[in-house]
Parts: structure tokens; C-alpha cells; sequence
């Protein structure tokens, strides 16, 4: 199975997004997954993929970052 990023709440709630390519999400439009929230910063976070591992990034968010587990 193909991992995938999920949205549990906001705005792009229910929204999958692939993952096994680099990607950013933050409030940049150049973004891959860009979150027009005030509390993200404009690079917040990155996942890479790397050597069949993902990598989750914080890029100096404002914010910080957070990671939650769901069933």
C-alpha cells in the first residue's frame, strides 16, 4: 500500500495526498500543499522520501511542529 498524507480538519478536510515524492506544505504559493492559516508558516513543514523512508521536516515554523497518530 502507498503511503498517503490525510487531512483530518480544515478546510481541505478528507483531502489525500500521495507521498514518495518531496514535497512542501506551508502557506506559500509555491507550496505543494498549501494551508492558507495564519498559525502555518509560509515553509512550514517537508516530507521526503529517503531510502524507502519518510522524513517529516519542521523548516522553522513559527509554530512548530506536531505529528498525531490516528487508527
Amino acid at each position: 500500500m502507498a503511503a498517503k498524507l490525510l487531512v483530518v480538519s480544515g478546510p481541505l478536510r478528507k483531502s489525500q495526498f500521495p507521498l514518495g515524492t518531496d514535497l512542501v506544505i506551508g502557506r506559500d504559493l509555491d507550496s505543494t500543499i498549501r494551508l492558507d492559516d495564519p498559525a502555518v508558516s509560509p515553509r512550514h513543514c517537508s516530507i521526503a522520501s529517503q531510502d524507502g523512508q519518510l522524513i517529516l521536516c519542521d523548516l522553522d515554523s513559527h509554530a512548530a511542529l506536531s505529528l498525531m497518530e490516528f487508527p
